[in-house]
């Protein structure tokens, strides 16, 4: 097909094969499984210190417990100390973590190799015997 003048029409080229269809159907699959992963490298709005070696080893044990099975299922990881900061990452029964800072009911944390930080609420939080 071809406009007024021999000028083919706007736009990319007819892809009678599929090909093209296929891989762009692949690349809006990629990014929208990215778009909704929670990101764990976003800085935090709060930040808090971690004692000593920067390595967490100033910090209590903690351990993960009491999430319900029929709710959500995990502890959302958050830049701030409230639910309003964004969610950076998601915890679940059992993960241990660092116990580092503290904020009203909140928590600071370490956790994760590579080790991250963030805040998360400490109701689902119980100290580990050290």
């Amino acid at each position: 097909m071809t406009r007024a003048g021999g000028l083919p029409p706007p736009g990319p080229p007819a892809d009678t094969s599929g090909k093209m269809k296929g891989a762009a159907m692949r690349w809006l699959v990629v990014v929208l499984g990215l778009a909704a992963a929670p990101v764990a490298a976003q800085g935090l709005d709060v930040e808090f210190d971690v004692p000593r070696d920067g390595e967490a080893a100033g910090c209590a044990s903690s351990v993960v417990k009491g999430l319900k099975a029929g709710g959500d299922g995990f502890l959302a990881v958050r830049s701030g100390p409230g639910a309003s900061y964004a969610e950076l990452d998601r915890l679940h029964n059992k993960d241990v973590v660092a116990y580092c800072a503290r904020n009203g009911k909140w928590i600071g944390i370490v956790y994760g190799n590579p080790k991250r930080k963030g805040w998360v609420h400490g109701n689902w939080l119980v100290d580990l015997a050290g």
